[in-house]
């Protein structure tokens, strides 16, 4: 049963350990609690023992566990958050924990050395980005309120290059997202106003994209807002199309005509939105990548903009029903028949 790669480790007395990440306790028979012991696991295949071999012996099963993980070196700004079992996740999948963590007075910094399943070292690369996740309630919303019972977390966007094994943690996720399918524009404007990623983009009152991240321009000059249409909305958006700001409310007053209030939406109100039109000869077709002017608001002729464009067919919800309904008439008939 023992091989090369068995790993063993001490089952003496028990551990127990306990955080808002969970309630750990490990512990073994009552023989081995009073006059100790030593167990040991064989993870997939290994070569031959020879006599004499020589093994390390880990602690307890956990650092047993994680002998053949990445490690990885991550430096914070402030320790107050993390524990030496707070978790690191992708995609809500946890993928490595803190097993460590201490502070170092020359740097000022407190650093913590974590434990990455092999499977997911690719994740790390040098361009990844890895931060913190705790509770957020500001006037857009509240985020992440379930780390108020489990505890801070951290998350992490995938980045290219070559392996790396130490990241800076930010204090709050980056300003550019992932890809995510659709068409990718680049909108640039003097200054953001009330937007920020998430921000809606609309056509005709309706969502059609997301506002997917918001950096300076190369010369600083002007504002780069990163939008993403949804594939079913692609055909609306060409060269000759338009955006503008729809954040806020326009309220417009006269002395005969009362006062009028205008907003894309409740949401954009909060959150800031864009809106954009198309004229009645579109043109050509935007591309992935291509530029375009935010406008501060909108131009009279651009609502008025109507252009017959084909969006591709899906099922709708009256669709559905009517499938639904179909099945349910052909079993009453069936019965009928029978």
């Amino acid at each position: 049963m023992i091989r090369s790669n068995t790993r063993f480790y001490n089952i003496s007395g028990f551990r127990l350990d306990a955080s808002l990440q969970g309630l750990s306790l490990q512990t073994a028979s009552l023989d081995s609690i009073i006059a100790g012991g030593i167990s040991f696991f064989t993870p997939g295949n290994g070569g031959q023992v020879a006599e004499g071999q020589v093994f390390p012996l880990y602690p307890g099963r956990e650092e047993a566990l994680r002998a053949g993980s990445l490690l990885l070196t991550l430096e914070f700004l402030q320790g107050g958050d993390i524990t030496a079992r707070t978790k690191i996740k992708y995609k809500g999948i946890t993928v490595g924990t803190l097993v460590r963590t201490w502070y170092d007075p020359d740097k000022d910094r407190v650093f913590a050395k974590a434990a990455v399943q092999q499977r997911f070292s690719r994740l790390f690369r040098q361009t990844t980005a890895v931060w913190l996740v705790k509770p957020k309630v500001n006037l857009f919303g509240a985020k992440h309120l379930g780390t108020l019972i489990s505890g801070p977390y951290l998350d992490l966007l995938p980045g290219s290059g070559g392996p790396r094994t130490r990241f800076a943690v930010r204090d709050s996720e980056p300003r550019l997202s992932a890809p995510v399918p659709g068409l990718h524009l680049v909108l640039e404007a003097e200054r953001i106003g009330s937007l920020k990623k998430g921000s809606p983009l609309y056509y005709r009152q309706v969502e059609i994209g997301r506002v997917t991240g918001i950096e300076l321009g190369p010369t600083a000059q002007m504002v780069w807002i990163h939008v993403a249409i949804e594939q079913n909305y692609i055909p609306l958006v060409h060269r000759s199309s338009r955006f503008w700001n729809a954040g806020g409310v326009k309220v417009i007053a006269g002395l005969f005509s009362g006062v009028s209030v205008e907003t894309e939406s409740l949401e954009s109100i909060i959150a800031g939105g864009i809106a954009m039109a198309t004229p009645e000869e579109p043109g050509t077709s935007a591309e992935e990548g291509d530029h375009f002017l935010l406008a501060k608001e909108a131009d009279k002729d651009w609502l008025v903009w109507s252009p017959k464009i084909a969006l591709p067919q899906k099922e709708t919800v009256t669709e559905q029903y009517r499938v639904q309904a179909g099945k349910k008439k052909k079993k009453v008939s069936g019965k009928e028949k029978r």
